[in-house]
């Protein structure tokens, strides 16, 4: 029973924490209209199914599979797909235009250095 709980708790963290979403909106994605098994696994009523599992990693390519069954290593396995993606791309964009402005203020620095009293 400990190993089911696990399971259905690193899913439950990964649909409700990493995705943000309900079980429902997260069954979707794989067409599934009534989530009502996965419901099952998340309230430990069923164990997570082989079928169940290559449903979701099928639908969500990015998250490690292993993970889920285990808890060990990645719980993604592509950092460029999956819920944190766009924050990260953006998070580089920022990056990116500070590095821009630090350069530009540097060259107003050096510049007005130049600018006679």
């Amino acid at each position: 029973m400990a190993v089911v709980k696990e399971q259905a708790d690193r899913l439950r963290e990964l649909i409700e924490v990493d995705y943000d979403m309900t079980p429902a909106d997260f069954a979707r994605k794989w067409g599934c209209q009534r989530a009502q098994t996965l419901y099952n696994v998340l309230q430990y009523k069923n164990n997570l199914s082989n079928n169940l599992l290559d449903k979701i990693c099928n639908a969500y390519k990015e998250i490690n599979r292993a993970w889920i069954l285990t808890g060990q290593g990645e719980k993604f396995i592509d950092t460029t797909q999956g819920p944190y993606a766009e924050q990260r791309a953006k998070d580089a964009e920022i990056a990116r235009l500070h590095g821009i402005i630090a350069s530009q203020q540097r060259t107003i620095e050096n510049l007005s250095k130049l600018i006679p009293q």
